[in-house]
C-alpha cells in the first residue's frame, strides 16, 4: 500500500470497528488487544510496509465478517461512516470480492495477503460460495502452502 491516504482510510475504519462494532461482536477484548491498540503496537515495531499488510488482512476480516450482516444493519453502519468521512463497508465488502475474484481468475494466490483471503473465504465459505468454487479456493490455498 503505497499511498498513505489509502493506509488512514483504511485505518480510519479500523478506529471506527474498534469503537463502534468490536464490543457488540465480542465482548470484554482486553484494550491491548483492540485493533487499534494492535495497530499501534505495529506501527512501532514493524516497517511501514509490513503494517500496512496487516491492516489490509484486517480490513479483509472485516468485510468478509460482515457478508452475512443483514443488509439493513449494513447501510445503518455505512450512512454513521459517510457521515464521519469514512470508508465504508460496503466499499470494503466490494473491493474484498474484487481481490476475491481476481485471484480466483487468475488462478493463483501470488502473496500473503491474498493468501489470508483466501484463507478467510475458506474457513467460512459455506456460507458465501457454492461447493464447487469453495473448493477451488481450497486447492489453490493447498498449492499456495505447498510452495511456502
Amino acid at each position: 500500500m503505497s499511498d498513505p491516504s489509502e493506509y488512514e482510510r483504511l485505518k480510519a475504519f479500523v478506529a471506527y470497528f474498534d469503537e463502534h462494532l468490536l464490543d457488540t461482536l465480542v465482548p470484554g477484548v482486553p484494550a491491548k488487544s483492540r485493533p487499534m491498540a494492535v495497530l499501534e503496537t505495529f506501527e512501532m515495531t514493524m516497517t511501514r510496509a509490513q503494517v500496512a499488510q496487516g491492516l489490509r488482512q484486517g480490513v479483509n476480516d472485516i468485510a468478509e465478517l460482515s457478508l452475512t450482516w443483514p443488509r439493513e444493519r449494513i447501510a445503518e453502519i455505512d450512512e454513521d461512516l459517510r457521515r464521519r468521512g469514512v470508508i465504508t463497508l460496503s466499499e470494503l465488502q466490494l473491493r474484498h470480492s474484487r481481490r476475491l475474484a481476481a485471484v480466483m481468475r487468475a488462478g493463483v494466490i501470488r502473496t500473503e495477503t491474498d493468501y489470508y483471503l483466501l484463507k478467510g473465504v475458506s474457513d467460512g465459505g459455506a456460507d458465501i460460495l457454492p461447493a464447487p468454487e469453495l473448493a477451488r479456493v481450497r486447492a489453490l490455498i493447498d498449492a499456495y502452502e505447498e510452495k511456502a
